[in-house]
């Protein structure tokens, strides 16, 4: 008896063929090996009582088939459309999207930050990023905003100190020409955080978070002013 894909000669009572590896049909009541394919190799007929899966290349036309289906269908786009409708973003407002710090001149957020170890009165200095995303039309509108950014002390329970180095609060327009803005509608600005080596030292094995808010209008021009976003970074470790 041959292998019938290979043809290679099949052992009495192999199971598998030595060269391709085949799964061979148990021997029938006769001896012979039988002809026919393994049943772990036979297509394994859909049973119609069963759910669709959603990858199958068939499943738009059996849900298009059946009418009870249709209702279904129908709720879960407009699902979709208001799920699509709350997450646009409006054309006459920003965006956070990532407030994270670094280490000075870094490239990539860091989460554990030294500022242990300088000498004399040298000052130790770390860096928070801003990144934000303008809406399309904020470009000619010219809306100031109040960036503000504050360091909680999670330690010890209140604003980090000294709030010189912590807090910081600036306008920007996200237009091509006024604010900080360094690539108009994508923004990013690096804010240095300076701390003398009496500072540092005080904040060493302190975790802290930082909270970036826009506000717009900016407060005491005779407008109520709005939180627009605000965002969180991850928690990070002084060292």
């Amino acid at each position: 008896m041959n292998c019938r894909r290979c043809k290679t000669p099949l052992r009495p009572q192999a199971r598998f063929c030595r060269k391709c590896g085949l799964l061979i049909a148990p021997a029938s009541s006769n001896g012979n090996i039988a002809d026919n394919p393994s049943p772990l190799h036979e297509p394994v007929a859909r049973n119609p009582a069963l759910p669709v899966s959603p990858t199958d290349p068939s499943a738009s036309r059996q849900i298009a088939q059946t009418p009870q289906s249709q209702p279904q269908l129908q709720s879960a786009l407009q699902n979709l459309a208001l799920v699509q409708r709350s997450s646009a973003m409006n054309a006459n407002n920003a965006k956070l999207v990532s407030v994270y710090t670094q280490e000075v001149h870094g490239n990539i957020p860091s989460f554990c930050l030294r500022v242990s170890g300088t000498v004399d009165e040298e000052s130790t200095l770390l860096e928070v990023v801003v990144e934000a995303r303008a809406g399309w039309v904020l470009g000619n509108s010219g809306a100031p905003y109040v960036l503000s950014l504050v360091a909680f002390d999670i330690t010890l329970g209140h604003n980090a100190e000294p709030c010189t180095a912590f807090m910081r609060a600036v306008v920007e327009n996200f237009t091509n020409s006024t604010g900080n803005s360094s690539q108009w509608p994508e923004y990013r600005s690096v804010f240095p955080v300076i701390l003398t080596r009496t500072q540092a030292d005080a904040l060493v094995g302190h975790v802290l978070q930082y909270t970036a808010t826009l506000i717009s209008p900016p407060p005491g021009n005779g407008d109520s002013a709005n939180v627009v976003t605000f965002l969180r970074s991850e928690p990070f470790i002084l060292i």
